[in-house]
């Protein structure tokens, strides 16, 4: 198994890629076609949540012939392995990738406080 790396294998719609930079988690989801109202992100704790909605297009009078990309309502929960601040996540969603900044909160250790 020359070059190749052990990973985490997440199933399921939309296929992500998460990342840890020792600070940071990045998250990216694969959302193309999808207005940015139709994607909704929460973070809370340790937990990621992606929740959409994704329709096909429909030509009045026409009929589908094939059909091989996924529709429908999705939610998908990332559950990361460290607790991140909240009020500093960011999102961006440009050409239809989802990118997400989760900064770590790290928490405080024991503290030596001097006595005067």
């Amino acid at each position: 198994m020359l070059g190749r790396t052990r990973q985490k294998v997440s199933y399921g719609y939309p296929p992500i890629d998460l990342i840890d930079t020792g600070d940071t988690f990045l998250l990216s989801a694969f959302l193309p076609g999808m207005q940015r109202d139709q994607i909704h992100l929460s973070v809370s704790g340790t937990t990621v949540t992606l929740k959409g909605s994704r329709e096909p297009t429909v030509i009045e009078g026409a009929k589908p012939l094939l059909r091989e990309r996924l529709y429908g309502r999705f939610n998908k929960s990332i559950h990361l392995s460290e607790p991140i601040r909240e009020e500093e996540v960011s999102a961006q969603y440009i050409n239809g990738i989802l990118r997400v900044t989760l900064p770590k909160r790290r928490l405080l250790g024991p503290r030596t406080i001097s006595v005067k």
